[in-house]
């Protein structure tokens, strides 16, 4: 397979690669429901705590 052969010539991990249409989730209605998301910036001063990047 493509991906996995580049994930290893490159060092990036393919698991994290999307192979799907995102359209489906970018219309899927949140109605009130929690989302979440990993906290990789540091602009955002409201996740302070929760990033597992910068401790």
């Amino acid at each position: 397979d493509f991906i996995p052969r580049m994930a290893e010539r490159y060092g990036f991990e393919y698991e994290l690669v999307v192979r799907t249409d995102m359209k489906e989730l970018l219309e899927e209605p949140l109605d009130k429901a929690p989302y979440g998301y990993t906290p990789f910036c540091d602009s955002r001063t409201d996740m302070d705590g929760f990033s597992f990047i910068i401790r």
